[in-house]
């Protein structure tokens, strides 16, 4: 039986398969320049990180033109693994430095033009809402991550956010949940908590959404933790100022009444001040020490809309 099955005719077959598939291999080799990859096949730190710099100010660089599987390959190695289960060092490093680029792709390709086809039309329309599904499992489910599944669940989630700003299974109120539970324990990290702020930030609800998303670099720059969400309110953009105001009212952070009551006072721009009334409102009776300036400005502000809001404010604050 083995002599009849190798004769000619099936040795030939075998060694056409061969070919075949080694010839396929090297096809979809080819489709992801070979620079991505170090030794271990995994990406390359320093390959990734001159690409992020290109696109971030709008460049396509050669090695992404002359890579047209990566994004589909990138979704493939998330989706494929287990985070669950014990990842050795460089693998893990290696599915952060995915996600990554996962999201820096999806960024520049939103952003910029000339960047739109980042992106395969394959992974795009194959991949992406099996991607965020993932991502939900995750998220959810969050009691404990690991630092490296805490990054890759926090660059996932804005990335996820990016292509379905709606998507069902992460509401806000859902995303807000997350991050109250995270506010009662300390935290191990905080990089996912640092992206539900950027999230809620984004406003997905809102018919400028597509032009916040603009704004994710600086955020993702500036954001960690709720006192650095304080302190964009010192930001020189009125837009960024009053998105803050917004989601400040929403999530209450520590300590942020004081830089409400300057914006309050100094904020040129109505629709800013009628915001940080509304966050400031949010917070009760912590406000009463404030009360005696909030009386000060509704006498010299020139905004009957500014000084119908004080008025409703200091009414709540004072539980009337």
């Amino acid at each position: 039986m083995i002599t009849r099955f190798f004769n000619k005719k099936n040795v030939a077959y075998l060694l056409l398969l061969l070919i075949l598939g080694y010839g396929i291999s090297l096809v979809f080799l080819k489709n992801i320049n070979s620079d991505f990859f170090n030794e271990q096949d995994y990406l390359n730190n320093q390959t990734v990180e001159s690409v992020i710099k290109d696109i971030q100010k709008g460049i396509y660089p050669a090695t992404l033109k002359s890579s047209p599987d990566l994004f589909e390959y990138l979704v493939e190695e998330i989706t494929t693994t287990d985070l669950e289960l014990p990842i050795e060092e460089d693998r893990s490093q290696h599915l952060v430095l995915v996600s990554r680029l996962l999201l820096e792709l999806t960024v520049a390709s939103k952003r910029y033009k000339n960047l739109e086809s980042i992106r395969s039309n394959q992974g795009r329309n194959k991949r992406l809402y099996e991607l965020t599904e993932y991502l939900v499992k995750i998220v959810l489910k969050n009691d404990g991550l690991s630092k490296s599944a805490d990054q890759i669940a926090a660059n996932l989630l804005v990335t996820s956010v990016i292509d379905f700003p709606e998507h069902a299974s992460m509401t806000d109120a859902k995303l807000m949940q997350v991050y109250s539970d995270s506010r009662k324990t300390p935290l191990r990290f905080n990089q996912l908590s640092a992206a539900i702020i950027i999230v809620l930030w984004l406003d997905r609800t809102s018919t400028s959404f597509d032009e916040n998303i603009n704004y994710i670099v600086e955020l993702k720059k500036s954001v960690v933790t709720s006192g650095d969400l304080i302190r964009l309110m010192n930001h020189a953009d009125d837009q960024v100022v009053l998105k803050t105001a917004q989601l400040i009212k929403k999530i209450t952070p520590d300590n942020a009444i004081h830089a409400l009551k300057y914006h309050l006072i100094h904020s040129k721009n109505e629709s800013v001040q009628l915001a940080v009334l509304d966050a400031i409102a949010e917070y009760g009776i912590e406000t009463r020490p404030y009360a005696s300036q909030l009386r000060a400005f509704l006498h010299v502000s020139k905004s009957d809309q500014v000084k119908q809001k004080i008025i409703i404010v200091l009414k709540q604050i004072n539980g009337l």
